[in-house]
């Protein structure tokens, strides 16, 4: 330029010199998922955000690697909640660290009030939202989509049985994906 000033220019690299955090730098910083401002509230090691309004039905689990479970939240919660499904989230990556054995992944839990919904949030998730991210597999439930990060399973939601289908009887709710679906 003749007025001696050169035009700013960046390169592509420059863009991408932003890095994700890692698992460490998450877990030591501990920050909340979610708090009590955005409408959710504590249970246990959970957020909890509404009820379901069925008492059993296909739980959805959403699973994230540490490194991304801010941005795996960032992007299902806003969704869960536009849909107005009753759902839960780890309150805390300290507490999601501590899911072991066959919690290990339930990042998000989601109760859908149907099978046609619980059908319509799992695709919406594993084919809209989580594209190139990555999670652990829930262990003992169906995986769904591609992505390996939301599985399901036939339970209770607000009790500890489910109804058999074969006997209409209440029985207890054993926590395997093919027990008691109908």
């Amino acid at each position: 330029a003749e007025s001696g000033v050169q035009p700013q220019t960046f390169g592509i690299s420059d863009m991408f010199k932003r890095k994700p955090p890692t698992a460490e730098k998450v877990l030591k910083d501990n920050k909340a998922f979610v708090t009590t401002d955005d409408g959710y509230f504590p249970d246990r090691i959970f957020m909890d955000k509404g009820f379901p309004e069925v008492d059993e039905g296909w739980k959805l689990h959403v699973s994230a690697n540490m490194a991304e479970s801010h941005d795996v939240a960032g992007k299902v919660l806003p969704y869960l909640e536009q849909q107005g499904v009753a759902h839960k989230v780890m309150a805390d990556p300290q507490s999601y660290a501590r899911m072991t054995g066959t919690q290990e992944g339930k990042f998000i839990t989601i109760y859908p009030n149907s099978p046609e919904q619980a059908a319509e949030i799992a695709n919406h998730i594993d084919g809209q939202l989580l594209k190139g991210m990555t999670g652990p597999r829930v262990p003992g439930e169906k995986i769904l989509g591609e992505t390996g990060m939301v599985s399901a399973r036939y339970g209770g939601f607000t009790k500890g049985t489910v109804t058999d289908p074969k006997s209409g009887m209440e029985v207890r709710d054993v926590r395997s994906a093919d027990q008691y679906a109908p």
